[in-house]
């Protein structure tokens, strides 16, 4: 591949570099001027609320598009900023009026409003009736929450652990399933241990190592 002329941007001075570059400045001197007329220099444009003109430099000429925080805001109201549409004007679940172009009023509201939609196929965790992993979008405060009603005792087979490290041998199962609408509450959650879990309830065999944890933890009881 040849190189071909190009004229510097800055100094005007022809140089000879590869097309695939897409060089437009001669040298480090050249550069650094650019980069300080792009730093300093600044251009008029129309902000997207009020229309008033406003400078803005030359580096921010694709990002900024209000001339000041009050219009940002104001904007934020009523339009989406990234998309530019128009957003709701109350929250979507209690109906609460909005301050900002979001679809809730609090985490709470958005809380019931997934706990809502993400049932049956729309839960990440739910395929076709199998669960992806142990304790499938039981967050650790409900967990212990469970346990702690269930007297840290498998709730089939009756095996309690000795210690807190055997612990970890105890899930909490939904009763009724995700594949069902079941929701991740204590009232839908029991306490069994992993063989009961696995083996009883998701037909999965374990290894004999697997059984030999409940096995041992049970004999020191």
């Amino acid at each position: 591949m040849s190189k071909i002329a190009i004229t510097c941007t800055i100094c005007g001075k022809i140089f000879y570099a590869y097309k695939c570059q897409n060089r437009k400045l001669c040298s480090k001197k050249c550069r650094h001027k650019y980069q300080s007329i792009v730093l300093t220099s600044s251009i008029k444009k129309k902000c997207k609320m009020c229309g008033k003109e406003f400078d803005v430099l030359l580096h921010d000429k694709n990002t900024r598009k209000f001339c000041s925080l009050k219009c940002f805001n104001s904007y934020r109201k009523d339009y989406n900023i990234h998309t530019g549409k128009k957003t709701n004007k109350y929250c979507i679940v209690c109906g609460e009026k909005l301050n900002t172009g979001t679809k809730f009023c609090s985490r709470t509201c958005m809380g019931k409003q997934y706990e809502k939609l993400m049932v049956n196929e729309n839960n990440p965790n739910w395929k076709g009736g199998d669960f992806t992993r142990e304790n499938s979008g039981i967050c650790i405060k409900l967990r212990n929450k469970v346990l702690e009603r269930d007297n840290f005792t498998c709730q089939e087979c009756g095996f309690q652990p000795t210690s807190v490290e055997d612990q970890s041998l105890l899930h909490c199962h939904h009763l009724k399933s995700f594949s069902q609408g079941g929701k991740t509450t204590s009232n839908n959650l029991t306490t069994l241990c992993i063989i009961c879990h696995w083996e009883g309830k998701h037909g999965y065999k374990l290894s004999e190592d697997t059984r030999n944890l409940i096995i041992r933890s049970n004999q020191s009881s």
